[in-house]
């Protein structure tokens, strides 16, 4: 209820025309109406300069006031992950001294402190139910956040620490890993434990699915060549265990003549690259003859072996001439004997 401005009757507080003298009403200002006209009285009295000063303040204000939304927010993550919180904390208390020193000695026509106070107040007042609104949104939104970051810290920890405390797949061979003599067959014994997921390697791979506590495997493995590696991998859902070992058995009759066939392989190749190495060497000597051109390095050779002892009993070109016609016969010795043998090992 209200009273009628012109003939003080009451009258309900949204009515536009009065009931008792008939007169209209003009709609009842609000606080917040009443600040808006004040403010604009207010720029009224202003310059230019003075206006462009006040609304830059203004603009200030705002962008402090969401910096020191920010701030909050970030005081609230640092709790939520057990981040160091002083550094927000000191520049949010920073922020607020701001505000209040900002307050206390700013310059308006209201030098009271005490004006400056019924005047935030009465500004409060005149919007309360927005500030609470907004107050409430804020502080929702940082609980939610806070909460959410909290729950979500609290979820990684225990994971971490189950992870951590989680047992490790263990393997124990029963069977005997001694050679196998002629068998071709292996049969492999384990026992693992807290484990959920088995897999056999040794050429061919094999998976199998266990109840995670105390299982006893039995798997046949094939001995497809004398030595052979069995790589065993065990895993639950955190941690994996890995073993291997090396199980030997007899050459069979066709291992064996494979072997020598290739020994024998081995040889014949080296013996006709010696044999190729020793003709090569013929041939060049028989040009050195005929040419009659020493090359430098077979002169020191030469020189090293006779003429230093005192051996010479020619000139240099006759004497190297004699000794390559022996070495000559003395390569075509050795070729003659490795031919023999090559024709043997075939």
């Amino acid at each position: 209820m209200r009273k009628c401005p012109f003939c003080s009757e009451l009258i309900q507080s949204d009515a536009i025309l009065c009931k008792h003298c008939k007169k209209d009403v003009p709609k009842e200002k609000t606080a917040y109406d009443l600040m808006k006209e004040k403010e604009e009285k207010y720029l009224a009295t202003l310059s230019d300069e003075g206006k462009k000063k006040y609304f830059k303040e203004k603009r200030t204000e705002n962008i402090i006031k969401i910096l020191s939304i920010l701030f909050i927010a970030g005081f609230f993550i640092s709790l939520a992950y057990d981040f160091s919180w002083e550094f927000t904390a000191v520049f949010t208390g920073l922020i607020g001294l701001y505000f209040l020193v900002k307050y206390l000695f700013k310059k308006h026509k209201e030098k009271s402190f005490g004006i400056r106070f019924a005047n935030a107040t009465s500004k409060y007042k005149a919007n309360k139910k927005r500030y609470l609104i907004r107050t409430g949104v804020v502080v929702g939104a940082l609980l939610i956040i806070s909460g959410a970051l909290t729950t979500n810290s609290m979820l990684k920890k225990q994971k971490q620490e189950m992870i951590t405390n989680y047992p490790v797949p263990k393997i124990e061979v029963l069977s005997s890993k001694d050679p196998q003599g002629k068998a071709d067959k292996y049969l492999l014994k384990l026992k693992v434990t807290d484990t959920e997921n088995l897999t056999i390697s040794h050429g061919d791979t094999v998976e199998k699915n266990l109840s995670g506590k105390s299982d006893i495997v039995e798997q046949e493995i094939l001995l497809l060549t004398p030595k052979t590696d069995i790589s065993i991998d065990a895993k639950n859902i955190y941690k994996t265990s890995h073993e291997s070992i090396l199980i030997e058995r007899d050459k069979n009759s066709q291992e064996l003549a494979k072997e020598e066939e290739e020994k024998k392989n081995s040889q014949i190749f080296l013996i006709e690259f010696d044999i190729s190495d020793k003709e090569t060497q013929i041939s060049r000597k028989q040009e050195y003859i005929k040419s009659f051109n020493i090359p430098s390095d077979e002169y020191t050779r030469i020189n090293n072996l006779y003429f230093a002892k005192g051996n010479l009993t020619l000139n240099k070109d006759d004497f190297a001439i004699q000794v390559w016609q022996k070495d000559i016969s003395q390569l075509r010795s050795e070729v003659n004997n490795l031919k023999y043998k090559l024709k043997a090992l075939k």
